[in-house]
């Protein structure tokens, strides 16, 4: 899957720019996110890269530097109530416990994200409203 998305982040951001896919030169920053390093392009590009088995999601911007994507596999198993005592509201917890097993894992999904995400974002405060897209 490296392999993969690295070519589709120098798919993408060719596409953007109009630069050879070969051109992009990448560092990290220290949370070991990804940047472009070269070529310098106007408008600047940032992007995000999230995968999961099956998926790789590639979040582009001309706008923002901090630019966050998720990618989450909602059939897998997970301890939904492990997760939620360390992340949520006592009445959050219930709700979440009074789902069937089947249900609890995507809830527990879309609570972090909504919950998390987008009130606090991650490592960078708070971030304001932005798009929740669940595909």
């Amino acid at each position: 899957m490296f392999l993969a998305t690295r070519a589709l982040v120098r798919t993408v951001l060719s596409k953007y720019a109009g630069i050879p896919s070969a051109d992009w030169r990448f560092r990290t920053d220290p949370q070991d996110k990804p940047f472009v390093l070269a070529p310098v392009v106007d408008p600047p590009l940032w992007f995000n890269l999230a995968n999961t088995y099956g998926l790789i999601v590639c979040a582009v911007s001309t706008i923002h530097s901090t630019l966050g994507v998720d990618a989450e596999r909602i059939d897998r198993n997970v301890e939904a109530a492990d997760i939620a005592k360390q992340n949520f509201s006592d009445k959050e917890q219930r709700a979440l416990l009074t789902l069937p097993p089947s249900e609890a894992g995507e809830a527990l999904l879309r609570l972090l994200d909504t919950e998390g995400e987008l009130r606090q974002g991650p490592r960078h405060g708070l971030i304001g409203s932005a798009p929740v897209v669940f595909l």
